[in-house]
């Protein structure tokens, strides 16, 4: 029997396993909320929050609260763990991109008097010049590269979201501790709370 042949099941089989195996797609679960929930029947959209303060129009809060913001430690650690998802989300979309590796060299050497007696020292010395190209592209046949691509983008998305509410946790806590000091109190509920939750 021919070797071609012989291969011919095991690249069958390989090319049916490639079809399989990257599993069913992700779907977001269905949730079902309680009828008795309040606002389960509203279908409105839901309201940007991202910035709520500005409502109240006051703008000694709007000063404290994007003060708070810039200094806020957990916010620069949220911020940097946006930066680190995009850039697996670069890398993971780079894996699709073939890869080139391209090398040069150039050497000088001098032969040993007692391999060539008598010659010169330019009669001995020659150059020797290399050049090499290398050039790969991995084939996504099992779904390793697409399912890395879309966990990167998951991993952006829950970052982005992280920060986005511990945005919205400190702002809400200086909304409070101040709304707690123009309410006629002589300080503000306890400690001004300027750390986003974790």
């Amino acid at each position: 029997m021919s070797p071609h042949l012989r291969l011919w099941p095991l690249g069958t089989a390989l090319m049916l396993a490639a079809c399989a195996a990257v599993g069913p797609d992700y779907k977001h679960p269905e949730v079902v909320l309680d009828p008795s929930f309040i606002g389960v029947s509203n279908t409105d959209p839901v309201p940007d929050i991202s910035a709520f303060w500005r409502g109240f129009g006051d703008a000694k809060l709007d000063a404290l609260i994007e003060r708070a913001l810039a200094a806020n430690g957990d916010l620069k650690l949220a911020q940097a763990r946006l930066q680190e998802a995009r850039a697996g989300q670069e890398e993971a979309g780079a894996a699709f991109l073939p890869s080139v590796d391209l090398s040069t060299s150039a050497t000088q050497a001098i032969q040993p008097i007692t391999l060539r007696p008598g010659a010169t020292r330019e009669a001995r010395t020659g150059d020797t010049y290399d050049a090499s190209f290398i050039a790969n592209w991995e084939l996504d046949l099992f779904g390793r590269l697409r399912r890395g691509s879309e966990a990167a983008n998951a991993r952006a998305s829950a970052s982005m979201a992280s920060l986005a509410a511990a945005k919205t946790s400190v702002s809400a806590a200086i909304t409070l501790n101040c709304g707690a000091c123009s309410n006629g109190s002589s300080s503000p509920r306890g400690p001004l709370l300027i750390s986003a939750k974790r």
